[in-house]
């Protein structure tokens, strides 16, 4: 049975997009799981309550998820380069070792949150009458994070073979698992009894546990991927180096994107009430409007890493090229939407003209720098495949919480409101500028010769 699909022949357009298409529907089934549980709990009697009590478990759930996903992208970048290496021996321990890790990262976290909870959501400011509920929801979500985690490094490891369909298809199959289940478990049906709060979480789980079973079989039966035989510990050391040198940069920089959001909503909030609510509204649409990229950002991993692993820096400097091209045509297609389109989509989600017209000055500034902001954004991406973690974690550190922060102060101080918008969508255009050039200066001094290239690989923090 083929263990994966070879990214270093053929047209890298068509590549591309069979990777990204699957991959659509596979973010969009991820962003069903969080508006399947608020909808329905929101329905329970004292739900704005329940929904309270939830809100403060998402910075938890997030640090988790930056984890996930840290170690997910580091196990994808190092598979995809063995792949591309022709290591089969290599791609095989790589992605045992690296379950093994999440399995006992997982366990420390787990463990950690059952023992501090009472302090932990005190200190982020629940209400003693909340805590009852926060305790009940996060006794079972930390006792059984493992399977919250799992699928998403698994189909991480899966993506890098080559293949974005069946991990699509397993995140769908827990996304709809999960709307069928959370009524069911939330309110009752027959014999089953509601279980309110604690019924969305077992939801979460259950419909995780089988994804998460899903994906090992596909790993260890399709791909091929899981090694029975037991590690020297020397080689499980070297793999976890591996991984890590990638996953810790990757979690702190998904940790900046909540940061960053919160210090914008901090600066927003002095300008009232309907501009928070303008941006909440500014921000649904937006990430609707980015899905096709964050698709696509997440097969540049198994794609660009392949072709770097193979040493086929002429495909790498392609595929950047062509990345490049989609992501400006894209954002210059969605910021003539915004112009045409801001005013009836802000009429969606509210009646009050003060708030239309803020989300339409949303909406229209920041998708004036959308096209430079997602050649940022998966150039970050490009950095993890080439082994370059921290020339990502600084340019990250470089785009969010520096340039894009100081640049919507200064339209504040200036322009207010309307200052602080424009500000965050001028910012990526100096951003990506920035990404297209790093970029451009790492592939030139690749391309100096092999020995250099092997250097590089080495040694992933230099430029």
């Amino acid at each position: 049975m083929k263990q994966h699909t070879d990214l270093t022949q053929g047209s890298v357009v068509k590549h591309l997009v069979a990777l990204t298409v699957p991959m659509i529907a596979g973010v969009a089934a991820i962003m069903a799981y969080n508006l399947t549980d608020t909808y329905f709990i929101s329905k329970l009697e004292n739900g704005t309550e329940k929904l309270a009590a939830m809100g403060f478990t998402f910075p938890v759930v997030m640090v988790v998820g930056a984890i996930a996903m840290g170690i997910g992208m580091g196990a994808s970048s190092c598979i995809s380069r063995a792949i591309g290496k022709g290591d089969q021996h290599r791609v095989r321990r790589l992605a045992t070792d690296g379950l093994v890790l999440a399995l006992i990262l997982v366990a420390v976290l787990g463990g950690t949150g059952l023992l501090t909870m009472g302090p932990l959501f005190r200190l982020l400011g629940a209400k003693p009458e909340l805590l009852p509920l926060i305790r009940k929801y996060m006794t079972l979500w930390y006792s059984a994070v493992a399977v919250v985690v799992i699928p998403m490094v698994g189909n991480n490891m899966i993506r890098a073979t080559g293949n974005t369909f069946v991990p699509s298809l397993i995140m769908i199959l827990g996304a709809v698992l999960n709307v069928i289940l959370d009524p069911l478990l939330i309110f009752g049906c027959g014999p089953i009894q509601g279980m309110g709060i604690f019924g969305a979480v077992l939801a979460t789980v259950l419909s995780r546990l089988v994804s998460g079973s899903v994906s090992i079989w596909v790993l260890a039966r399709h791909c091929g991927l899981l090694e029975l035989a037991r590690p020297r510990w020397q080689e499980l050391v070297d793999s976890w180096k591996e991984m890590l040198c990638v996953a810790i940069p990757a979690a702190g920089t998904h940790m900046l994107m909540p940061l960053s959001r919160a210090l914008m909503i901090q600066m927003v909030a002095g300008c009232g009430n309907p501009a928070v609510a303008a941006v909440a509204a500014g921000a649904r649409v937006e990430r609707f409007l980015y899905i096709v990229c964050i698709a696509m950002g997440s097969c540049l991993i198994p794609l660009v890493g392949q072709n770097w692993g193979a040493g086929r820096l002429d495909r790498v400097r392609h595929i950047r090229n062509v990345s490049a091209v989609f992501d400006i045509l894209y954002g210059v297609l969605s910021f003539l939407l915004a112009l045409a389109l801001a005013t009836p989509v802000a009429r969606i989600f509210s009646s009050d003209p003060l708030v239309i017209e803020r989300i339409v000055w949303y909406l229209q500034a920041i998708l004036l720098g959308s096209a430079l902001h997602h050649v940022g954004v998966h150039t970050g991406f490009m950095f993890n495949a080439i082994n370059r973690p921290g020339a990502a974690a600084l340019f990250n550190a470089l785009r969010m919480p520096t340039i894009q922060i100081s640049f919507a102060w200064i339209g504040l101080k200036i322009g207010g409101l309307w200052g602080l918008f424009l500000g965050l969508g001028i910012a990526p255009l100096l951003t990506g500028t920035i990404a297209l050039i790093w970029f451009e200066l790492i592939l030139r001094h690749a391309e100096r010769g092999p020995s250099c290239h092997r250097k590089i690989d080495r040694l992933p923090s230099q430029l």
